[in-house]
């Protein structure tokens, strides 16, 4: 990659680790929560987390561009070939009633390649890392996924698609399956625990960070046209995500 001998390696890893211990500390704080215009919920804890994952980045990469959720301002924009982004708390509702499905998520784009991801799912105590220099990691443990089980056939869908498609994929022999989190979803595929999931209309902050650590991991992102999908350092809706170990056995998406 051009200009590659010029990126701050170790800083970048001060941010994970920023990350890190961000996410150690979070289960079990006290929050408020109230209503986006969306309906979607959001909390103290959200605003909290990115405030303090931006003014990392900031400190350290003061020329970046930054992509992030919340707020009325989502883009602190440059002309820096570096683009961060930020989902602070990605499954707040799973969190708000206590369920374990939600992460913080950071990925490092340069121009319209992730280059470097964390993904922390706190309730886990799962930490997924990793750069285009390293493999995989697991709590900072090189970590490699295991043999796919032949037997499974869950399918991971969203709410925009479950209803309608639900059917659809059990009458193709597949287990449909909604957690309400997308990069949970993504990770049961990396995990081997699912064969795939799909999403419409999806944010790069949803998707980009954990679909790049599916990458090390073996699997692929496609767009509509079964194509590898190009991620773009923007806020503009992804009209179609799959994250899957193969095309193969979900093929009937695209007909």
């Amino acid at each position: 990659m051009k200009g590659e001998k010029t990126i701050d390696w170790q800083g970048i890893l001060a941010i994970f680790a920023t990350v890190e211990a961000i996410a150690g500390n979070l289960p079990n704080r006290q929050y408020r929560a109230w209503s986006k215009e969306d309906a979607t919920p959001v909390t103290s804890l959200d605003i909290e987390v990115q405030a303090h994952i931006i003014a990392a980045i900031t400190g350290r990469f003061p020329g970046h561009s930054i992509l992030f959720e919340e707020g009325e301002q989502t883009i602190i924009r440059s002309a820096s070939p570096f683009t961060w982004v930020i989902d602070p708390i990605d499954g707040t509702a799973n969190m708000m009633a206590g369920k374990p499905e939600y992460s913080i998520s950071l990925g490092l784009m340069h121009k319209s390649r992730f280059i470097a991801a964390i993904v922390a799912f706190p309730a886990l105590g799962e930490c997924y890392s990793g750069t285009i220099h390293d493999r995989l990691a697991l709590n900072r443990r090189p970590y490699a996924p295991p043999t796919p089980d032949p037997t499974c056939r869950e399918m991971i869908l969203c709410s925009k698609t479950y209803e309608r498609l639900k059917q659809v994929a059990v009458n193709a022999g597949f287990t449909p399956a909604f957690y309400y989190c997308a990069t949970y979803s993504i990770l049961k595929v990396l995990k081997r625990e699912a064969l795939a999931y799909h999403t419409v209309r999806t944010n790069i902050y949803d998707v980009g960070p954990m679909s790049f650590l599916l990458e090390l991991s073996g699997g692929s992102s496609y767009d509509g046209s079964s194509a590898m999908l190009e991620f773009s350092p923007s806020l503009d809706k992804i009209p179609f995500y799959l994250g899957a170990l193969s095309l193969e056995p979900v093929g009937f998406l695209f007909k």
